[in-house]
């Protein structure tokens, strides 16, 4: 069932931006999912190394510098869906205690900030990971990887939670005209 124009913010998106905004939505549930099986896979490994360490009196040397960088993925594949969702960490205080349309804009302000922080923060860190990258620059530990792996999954999350929070700010319920008063 497709929803109104009014309710945009909710359910299926409509017009001319539906399918780019599908496939957003997308990518942001397959990181979801891929963090999902990555964090069966912390668990499984984390099993391994208990059972060879305790067991087998065998512990490896790769499990957990690996179970490291795998969290590092969990979470930054995961934070574009709560940013999604609305799943963040909000204090809504003073947006509940105005009115509809005071309250609506303000919201579409922090939406727009927080977009601007989570772009900013995605370029930076993109910039690092570049230098990584073009630098040859391993993780310490050792299980050492190219930086530039990890440092990928942040940009990714951060640069999705971006987009995701400018969708919040534009594509949101229509604001009423008065607060009512």
């Amino acid at each position: 069932m497709r929803q109104s124009s009014n309710s945009m913010g909710r359910g299926e998106p409509q017009g001319r931006f539906a399918a780019p905004l599908r496939l957003l939505d997308g990518l942001t549930r397959c990181g979801l999912y891929v963090s999902a099986v990555l964090m069966l896979s912390v668990a499984a490994l984390v099993s391994i190394e208990v059972g060879l360490r305790y067991f087998l009196n065998a512990p490896t040397h790769w499990i957990y510098d690996t179970v490291n960088y795998l969290f590092c993925a969990i979470i930054f594949l995961a934070v574009p869906e709560l940013t999604r969702t609305k799943g963040h960490i909000a204090i809504t205080l003073i947006l509940e205690s105005m009115g509809p349309v005071s309250s609506g804009w303000l919201q579409r302000g922090i939406y727009l900030i927080a977009a601007i922080v989570c772009g900013l923060a995605a370029y930076m860190a993109g910039i690092e990971a570049g230098k990584q990258f073009a630098r040859g620059i391993l993780t310490l530990g050792t299980f050492a990887v190219p930086k530039w792996w990890i440092s990928a999954f942040i940009v990714y999350g951060l640069a999705l939670s971006a987009v995701q929070f400018l969708k919040l700010t534009f594509i949101l319920p229509d604001i009423p005209e008065s607060d009512g008063a």
